[in-house]
């Protein structure tokens, strides 16, 4: 716009020089002022403002001063110099108030607010130049940036404000149709539909005549698809069978939504595929569309890594359904986890363990993989500052066939404290650092003797008693944060090694249809879990009654994953919520909600579910402890 200008406005600084100028400077000045537009022109705007600044200027005339002065100012703006850019045009208009650049330079000061994210001035800067009608070109793009900028980012309250400073009608529709739009946003279709309706009447023929026909099919559009929650799930593939639960699942929740609601809410569904690339995809098809107000999924962490950081660029709330990964929330505050994390899973299992069994040994058999260690040493760390004693810390490569190595550890260091807690028997006294390492050995093997003699007595056989027969007493827990995978290496060889303690599991360790043959081997063992659900109970009795009568299925779990999020953004959309920022901060309050999975509390810092239950398999059934 203002580069069109350059070459008129080289002929008019010669023609115009101030006579008092001597033929030298007159010539210099020509030299830098073609120098400096031909830079300017080229796009090496650093050199153009050195040109513009230098000081054989102020001895120019008035006219000549005036552009250069001007020229500063758009060569700032160029160069990034937004506020430094505004100060020289200040300077501008206080010397040169009535020059034929005013609307060029409010243009300006337009560009660098907008860039400085100072959108209320930004838009009363492109509202001024806009009412210059003599200067149509300007005044036309002024007016269409202050039209199709700013809906966002400034409140109904000041577009009000900005409203009453202006009488021209045109401004006044253009505001009204950001006001419009913002209504629409916000669910109050009425007010949206009063404005449009006055600016279709009286805008015809107008440069935004056609934006307020688009806003009202928008309305229409919305009235007939209501509100829309996209989902992103694996429809083809490994996980085509959870990802098939979870859509049902929340597809129940909207079947029942929609039968006691006026407002209607609708699913735009996405294939994830599996993959990061195609999950992203997804993630920008749906945001695309302003309809869609929050989302469901991904299920696979490779797929929520990726759209957790383009959800919080989108500003779009996103609920995970089966995740326990803390950091892909903690990348920003539109990302919710209906699972616990890793660690809330530890610290329910430890201080259960110690609070409420009041055990203080410990041992400990852990995957040797990053997650594996943190929960190993986050169990330590609370063991330890509750006065706990870690007796033996094993690690194991996930997928190993063998541990023996693991367990026969376990137990050396469990007939070693057997051993010194027999010494402490037979004398409080009696100082174990003083005794060698051969003397502590002598006084072991006729410890072990003697166990095997009061075994052999026990059982009254004349069997041979070997040292797995004499059981490990002295650990009184066991904790396993193992992968889901080598749960049944354990179950299959933890029974040889005669360790008579209480197991502890984490999360992995839940198993609805596990077989009865395995329950013998960890009855009564505890574990963590994010997922329990009582079959007599009468919300779940109730699902599945609706679940059977509306899909015509039995649900599993993915299904009651599916219903309690769906129910998630439903809660927020029946308190009103009809916009991603107003869903959002209606998830982030989210305490104690009932779900059909267990209570959903999401955590202030990282929105990941607070709330982990202690289960126990116990003679063939599994027990909500807490």
């Amino acid at each position: 716009m203002i580069k069109k200008l350059n070459l008129i406005l080289i002929l008019f600084f010669i023609i115009n020089l101030d006579s008092s100028i001597e033929c030298a400077n007159i010539s210099n000045l020509d030299s830098l002022l073609i120098k400096g537009v031909s830079y300017y022109k080229n796009g090496s705007y650093l050199k153009a403002y050195e040109a513009f600044k230098n000081p054989v200027f102020k001895n120019a005339g008035n006219l000549l001063k005036q552009y250069v002065l001007f020229m500063q100012g758009q060569l700032l703006y160029e160069m990034g110099e937004y506020k430094q850019s505004i100060i020289v045009l200040k300077e501008f208009l206080r010397g040169y108030p009535s020059d034929r650049l005013r609307a060029e330079c409010q243009y300006l000061f337009a560009n660098n607010y907008y860039n400085m994210k100072f959108f209320e001035q930004a838009l009363r800067e492109y509202l001024n130049v806009f009412s210059y009608k003599e200067r149509s070109s300007l005044s036309a793009k002024a007016g269409k940036n202050a039209l199709n900028l700013f809906s966002d980012e400034i409140e109904i309250k000041n577009l009000e404000n900005i409203k009453r400073e202006f009488d021209d009608p045109d401004i006044i529709n253009i505001i009204n149709l950001k006001i419009a739009y913002k209504y629409i946003k916000s669910g109050e279709l009425k007010l949206a539909e009063k404005l449009v309706n006055k600016i279709l009447k009286d805008g015809k023929g107008k440069f935004y005549y056609r934006q307020a026909l688009n806003i009202n099919k928008y309305m229409n559009d919305v009235r007939e698809q209501g509100i829309v929650i996209g989902l992103i799930l694996p429809l083809d593939g490994a996980y085509a069978d959870i990802g098939k639960g979870i859509y049902e699942g929340a597809e129940l929740a909207r079947m029942e939504f929609n039968e006691k609601n006026e407002r209607k809410v609708n699913f735009l569904v996405e294939d994830s595929k599996n993959d990061p690339i195609e999950g992203l995809n997804a993630l920008r098809r749906l945001t695309e569309d302003e309809l869609v107000v929050g989302i469901v999924g991904p299920i696979d962490n490779n797929v929520c890594a990726v759209v957790s950081l383009e959800t919080n660029y989108k500003k779009i709330p996103v609920i995970f359904p089966m995740t326990s990964n803390h950091r892909f929330s903690s990348l920003g505050e539109y990302v919710f986890q209906v699972n616990a994390e890793y660690f809330e899973h530890v610290k329910s299992i430890a201080e259960y363990a110690l609070n409420e069994l009041e055990l203080k040994t410990f041992a400990i058999l852990a995957p040797i993989n990053q997650y594996g260690q943190k929960k190993d040493e986050y169990f330590k760390k609370i063991i330890g500052n509750n006065g706990g004693t870690i007796v033996s810390d094993q690690g194991y490569f996930p997928g190993a066939l063998d541990l023996v190595n693991q367990f026969q550890e376990i137990r050396d260091q469990g007939f070693k404290l057997m051993f010194f807690d027999s010494l402490k028997v037979i004398s409080d006294t009696l100082e174990v650092s003083i005794l060698d390492d051969d003397k502590i050995k002598e006084l072991m093997d006729d410890f072990f003797q003697n166990k095997q003699t009061e075994l052999s007595e026990e059982i009254e056989s004349n069997v041979q008693i070997d040292s797995l027969d004499i059981p490990i007493t002295s650990i009184d827990g066991l904790f396993l944060p193992i992968e889901k995978e080598d749960v049944n290496v354990f179950v299959s060889q933890f029974p040889f090694y005669n360790i008579e303690t209480q197991v502890l599991g984490g999360k992995n360790w839940y198993n609805p249809d596990v077989s009865e043959s395995d329950m013998n081997y960890i009855n009564n063992m505890i574990f963590t879990s994010d997922y329990f659900v009582k079959k007599s109970d009468t919300n779940f009795l109730k699902f599945t009654n609706n679940f059977r009568l509306k899909i015509g299925e039995t649900p599993g779990m993915a299904e009651v994953y599916g219903y309690d999020c769906m129910n998630l953004f439903l809660r927020a959309i029946e308190r009103g919520a009809s916009t991603r920022e107003d869903i959002k901060k209606e998830l982030a309050q989210i305490e104690n909600y009932q779900g059909i999975k267990g209570k959903i509390s999401f955590d202030k810092d990282f929105r990941t579910n607070k709330s982990v239950k202690v289960l126990q398999y116990r003679k063939g059934r599994i027990i909500e402890l807490k």
